[in-house]
């Protein structure tokens, strides 16, 4: 198993015809927040704070998809994936971020423009979608020796984000006029009524020419 110092990265596969609906991955998601929790006293003390990265990969022409974690979580994480998708195979994986000294890198964060708790579309919005199928057909256009990476980082949120949603609904409190509506406070309802998580978004292209970068 890779190690890249406490944590180990695994390859995840699920068979193409395999019928879970996306209900399943959010129920994989809300019980990931068991691993990420980030307590006040380790806080107060100043303690490492708990991230998994989970990762959309193409390389050698290939998408892949990956979980970097602490060694000691995996039983954790390998039974809530296998709970939840019982086809799926769990592999270990090489760390695949080794970039040659010629190679263009072109990376970025994505950043959420408004307050944290207003909604982002879910599945629940795409009815006769898939709305990972662009984000694939993207990563599926990597060339030789190319390697486009879509990572998200997820680390425990306490419930004081939820808690000043609430408050701005109350309150009327949003910053925006433009966002005070009966269907955005609705949106915002469901939003804080899950388990949450600190996210990052980031985006990674190697390749050998600067343009395909």
């Amino acid at each position: 198993m890779t190690e890249l110092g406490e944590k180990a990265i695994l390859e995840l596969k699920i068979p193409r015809d395999s019928l879970e609906t996306p209900e399943v991955a959010a129920s994989l998601l809300a019980n990931l927040t068991f691993l990420v929790k980030y307590p006040f006293f380790d806080r107060l003390f100043l303690k490492k704070r708990p991230v998994i990265f989970l990762e959309m990969a193409v390389f050698d022409q290939t998408v892949h998809f990956l979980a970097v974690l602490p060694q000691k979580d995996i039983p954790y994480f390998e039974s809530q994936v296998v709970a939840q998708y019982p086809l799926a195979v769990i592999l270990p994986a090489k760390d695949y971020l080794l970039f040659a000294p010629d190679d263009y890198l072109a990376f970025g964060q994505m950043v959420q423009t408004g307050t944290f708790y207003y909604p982002l579309r879910t599945w629940r919005s795409f009815k006769d979608s898939d709305p990972l199928s662009s984000i694939l057909s993207s990563l599926a256009k990597a060339g030789p020796g190319e390697k486009m990476v879509v990572q998200i980082v997820l680390t425990g949120a306490s419930s004081s984000w939820q808690n000043k949603g609430w408050q701005a609904m109350v309150k009327e409190t949003l910053p925006s006029a433009r966002f005070q509506t009966q269907a955005t406070n609705k949106r915002i309802e469901q939003k804080i009524s899950q388990a949450g998580f600190w996210v990052g978004a980031r985006l990674l292209v190697s390749a050998k020419e600067r343009p395909r970068a």
